[in-house]
């Protein structure tokens, strides 16, 4: 009788825990390390109203500074970007929230509604902080 040999597989396994080791401190260090970037924040100090409302994610903001300078998500903001961020919200038929300082000047708040209402967005508002009670 022809014997054939079968092949024996080898029961060596790939340890795997240094890898996970590596991987759970890579993964603290920079839970740890992205706590401490310190980013530049844009200061807005919002009017007061006793009707305000809590910000909404699904809402696009704008933000004008006191000097009038327009910000996106706290970048600032070409005209050509307000452009295309106000055409994809009338697309989306989104609404726009201005966040503007309570000492912009009223001509840069009222050209940035002139362009959301040339764009075609139907529906613009503008974000306050919380009246303290009295």
């Amino acid at each position: 009788m022809n014997y054939i040999p079968r092949k024996r597989h080898s029961e060596q396994a790939l340890n795997l825990t240094p890898l996970i080791d590596i991987v759970f401190l890579l993964l603290v260090f920079f839970m740890l390390t992205s706590h401490f970037i310190n980013e530049k924040r844009l200061s807005i100090d919002l009017p007061s109203s006793k009707s305000s409302i809590n910000e909404q994610d699904s809402v696009e903001f704008l933000s004008l500074d006191a000097s009038g300078e327009l910000y996106y998500q706290e970048q600032p903001c070409s005209t050509t970007q307000r452009d295309q961020l106000l055409a994809k919200l009338a697309a989306d038929d989104q609404a726009l929230v201005i966040r503007a300082d309570r000492n912009t000047p009223f001509a840069a708040v009222i050209g940035l509604m002139d362009q959301a209402r040339t764009q075609g967005i139907a529906s613009v508002g503008f974000a306050t902080a919380e009246q303290a009670a009295d």
